[in-house]
């Protein structure tokens, strides 16, 4: 099994209302846990803009994979937003962009383009459908390493971890969906190794 240290490429898949302050402690410990990858991030509002954004101040190499250039992406942005791509379209180390005009269909061809280019996906997944269910789905299928981050102030709560047929998961925070079932227990944890996992 692969360590964390030599992982060399991760993706990041999450939520188009979450905050760049909600996510910064989790952004914190992915960095420490893989310090040697490069990220690979989507360019949209959100999680995607955020991880670069966390990459940018950091210094962490990342590559940018977009559905369609920046001029179809950004029509209905805010210029704060249309600023945040242009600099992260700068700073990347590779830009990738899939189609010329804007198709629906090549939000998850970007996804899976990231899925498929990485060793592991991050995902701040809330269990709502959409794209970032679409590309947790297609993680799943093609049995790549899922980890669950959670965004908002840290909690001290946790869920058991889970081992799947095909990798081990590690979980951090994603307590809420589970807290109803009766799962979660205290803990200062963020991070939690897998039931039989590394």
């Amino acid at each position: 099994m692969v360590e964390d240290k030599d992982i060399k490429f991760i993706a990041f898949t999450g939520h188009r209302h979450i905050k760049y302050v909600e996510m910064l402690e989790a952004l914190k410990e992915v960095a420490m846990r893989f310090p040697n990858a490069h990220w690979i991030c989507g360019g949209a509002v959100g999680v995607d803009s955020n991880a670069a954004e966390y990459a940018m101040a950091q210094a962490i190499k990342f590559q940018l994979i977009l559905p369609f250039p920046p001029e179809v992406m950004w029509k209905f942005w805010t210029s704060g937003q249309r600023a945040l791509l242009k600099k992260t379209i700068d700073q990347a180390e590779k830009l990738s962009v899939l189609n010329p005009y804007y198709d629906i269909r090549f939000y998850q061809l970007r996804n899976m383009r990231m899925v498929d280019s990485a060793q592991v996906l991050i995902a701040f997944y809330d269990g709502s459908p959409g794209g970032t269910a679409n590309c947790v789905r297609y993680a799943r299928s093609i049995k790549i390493t899922l980890l669950y981050a959670t965004a908002g102030p840290s909690d001290d709560h946790k869920i058991p971890g889970v081992v799947n047929h095909d990798a081990s998961i590690l979980l951090f925070g994603l307590w809420s969906l589970f807290l109803h079932r009766g799962w979660a227990e205290s803990t200062s944890l963020h991070w939690l190794h897998a039931f039989g996992g590394r």
